[in-house]
């Protein structure tokens, strides 16, 4: 099963990411209609804490993950602004390739799931 798995160091606290989670779970029809566009089987994020501070764990089954980059990129879809918006929290620098089994949570210490979407 081909997937992309990254560690995304954050910038902010709790607020803007418990905010676009909210809206994402919210929006579930318009989030699987975005991942079915896409061509992503499954995505799923984790938050998890830490003493440098908050970090995501994003998790896709997708065969391209550059064309889901250049199709979000150009989505008005409301999820796909908001999920730029949100990007917004990322430490570019930090960002990290990680190797897991998709099919389980990370075996992190505290991983909470945020949404996890089949479409």
């Amino acid at each position: 099963m081909p997937y992309l798995a990254r560690g995304i160091p954050l910038t902010c606290d709790d607020g803007p990411v418990r905010d676009w989670a909210s809206f994402m779970t919210s929006r579930l029809d318009q989030v699987r209609q975005s991942l079915v566009r896409d061509g992503v089987r499954r995505e799923q994020w984790y938050l998890l804490r830490g003493a440098d501070g908050l970090a995501l764990i994003g998790v896709m089954d997708v065969d391209d993950p550059a064309a889901v980059g250049q199709a979000a990129a150009a989505s008005d879809l409301a999820v796909d602004v908001a999920h730029r918006r949100f990007k917004r929290h990322w430490k570019r620098e930090g960002i990290e390739d990680l190797d897991i089994d998709p099919t389980s949570p990370p075996d992190r210490p505290h991983a909470e799931c945020l949404p996890d979407v089949r479409p």
